[in-house]
């Protein structure tokens, strides 16, 4: 029977809202609530306990306001400290994070096996992008890079021009300049034919990162693949809405809907009317 249950999405902040609008792409029947925890963010400064925490109290938020039929957690971070906890906490309900898919993603685009991750400091620390593309790709060779101030650019709106893409290239310099050191062979160098969006907030800088890198390499963000992982598995578990569905959002956040109402329109493509957003308490 077809289900008409929403699909519940939760992130730190505003970041996972690129993953909300590419499973609205893909799943045009189906209906979200989505929560923003923007009182707490970011989470990628906090200690591992600390995320697990944040995100057990977003998940049972969600699960008490709206019954979901699947929880998506649209956040690097809580993907890589909390899914464990979550799928302990909640044992029913299906739990889908952004790495493994994200990781799957890259390993299926890459041909020479050299992956460049670009992600927080907290999402790079613990290792999540690292188990989850050797995992698909024993032979991959991986090198992982902060880059936190692109979060930063991606929310203030700058998306494109020479101060994005320099940071950018200031990224991938490191990135490339320590694995050399590392290696001893600072006459070879690490050439990734794949580069990983390993935030949230990464895919509204695509046209910089495109940019940069050309078009020889390939750029991997969380959206799409997460999406169509949640759409397999609905079809998978018989959970899909009906057709006649008509798609409903709702939108809470823990603190500023203000400033998520004005940051969403660069990462939505259409804009939230600042009276749909509720600000919630956890």
């Amino acid at each position: 029977m077809p289900d008409s249950r929403p699909i519940a999405v939760f992130d730190s902040g505003i970041g996972g809202l690129t993953v909300l609008n590419e499973l609205a792409r893909q799943l045009p029947f189906e209906s979200f609530c989505y929560l923003g925890d923007t009182a707490r963010l970011p989470y990628g400064t906090k200690s591992p306990e600390v995320i697990v925490q944040y995100s057990l109290r977003a998940a049972q938020f969600l699960q008490d306001r709206v019954r979901p039929k699947a929880l998506v957690v649209a956040c690097n971070t809580s993907s890589t400290y909390a899914l464990e906890a979550l799928r302990l906490r909640f044992p029913t309900l299906p739990i889908v994070g952004v790495i493994e898919p994200t990781a799957r993603e890259a390993c299926q685009r890459t041909n020479n096996g050299k992956i460049l991750v670009l992600a927080t400091e907290s999402t790079i620390q613990g290792q999540s992008f690292q188990a989850a593309i050797q995992h698909s790709l024993p032979s991959a060779h991986v090198i992982c890079q902060p880059a936190t101030v692109l979060v930063a650019m991606a929310e203030e709106g700058w998306h494109t021009g020479d101060v994005v893409c320099s940071a950018i290239r200031h990224y991938v310099k490191t990135a490339l300049s320590n694995f050399n050191a590392d290696m001893r062979i600072s006459q070879q160098f690490f050439l990734p034919d794949t580069v990983v969006l390993g935030c949230t907030h990464f895919p509204i800088l695509r046209q910089a990162f495109s940019e940069v890198f050309g078009p020889e390499v390939a750029l991997v963000g969380s959206a799409e693949p997460t999406a169509q992982h949640v759409k397999n598995l609905l079809h998978k578990q018989e959970l899909q809405a009906p057709t006649t569905a008509k798609a409903q959002f709702e939108f809470c956040v823990t603190d500023s809907p203000e400033r998520f109402a004005r940051v969403a329109n660069h990462f939505l493509c259409k804009p939230i009317l600042g009276g749909a957003i509720q600000s919630v308490d956890l």
